[in-house]
């Protein structure tokens, strides 16, 4: 999935749950959910995060800092550690792509945030990482969830970067955002939006993949 419908997906997602949650500051809450959802693709060259592209909002400094931050002081020596048990560690959507490496990443992260005061948004940022593995989930290359433990690969049938894919996703995004800005005369409970979009983005992805459609 691009960078734009990882952001774009992972802020409507979880929006109304940032929103009823008792967050002090809620910039800083949407901003980790952002970062979180963008974070997994620091193994790819291209990402959104390098640049500082957050949608709407442009912050070059705040990105480039960590997506190098990110790659250089737990990316590679975690890649290399995994690279003991596995030969393809530093391929993207390998080591980044898995549930693992979340655990891994908030443990590393827990004292140092902790000691900052900022730890309520370690909540919202492993939301939005774990929203960005749900969404590569849906593509034909999938991913590895529980790599580098198991070879069990999750994979759907939207082809990144295609066309129907993208016009697809940006539609979708659409509707989240005219949903979450009050749009259509109806509300759900927060956690039952957010299944419900996974059970929806589930189903159309293993029904494309099933008939053999490209998408």
């Amino acid at each position: 999935m691009l960078g734009r419908h990882h952001l774009a997906l992972s802020i409507m997602w979880g929006f109304n749950i940032i929103e009823s949650g008792d967050f002090t500051d809620y910039k800083i809450a949407f901003a980790s959910l952002a970062i979180g959802a963008l974070l997994p693709d620091v193994d790819a060259p291209s990402s959104k995060l390098k640049k500082g592209d957050f949608g709407i909002i442009k912050a070059r400094k705040l990105g480039i800092a960590v997506f190098y931050g990110a790659k250089f002081l737990f990316f590679y020596p975690y890649a290399a550690l995994v690279s003991l048990l596995r030969k393809d560690a530093f391929k993207h959507r390998k080591s980044m792509h898995s549930i693992c490496a979340l655990f891994v990443l908030l443990l590393f992260l827990y004292y140092p945030v902790k000691y900052l005061g900022y730890l309520e948004y370690l909540f919202p940022f492993a939301l939005g990482f774990l929203f960005h593995l749900f969404q590569d989930g849906v593509t034909v290359s999938g991913i590895y969830p529980f790599y580098p433990l198991s070879s069990f690969a999750l994979k759907g049938g939207f082809v990144t970067g295609s066309m129907p894919s993208s016009v697809l996703f940006d539609l979708y995004s659409a509707a989240l955002f005219a949903y979450n800005v009050g749009f259509f005369n109806f509300s759900l409970d927060p956690v039952l939006f957010l299944i419900g979009n996974i059970f929806f983005i589930s189903f159309i992805g293993i029904i494309i993949k099933f008939f053999g459609i490209k998408v």
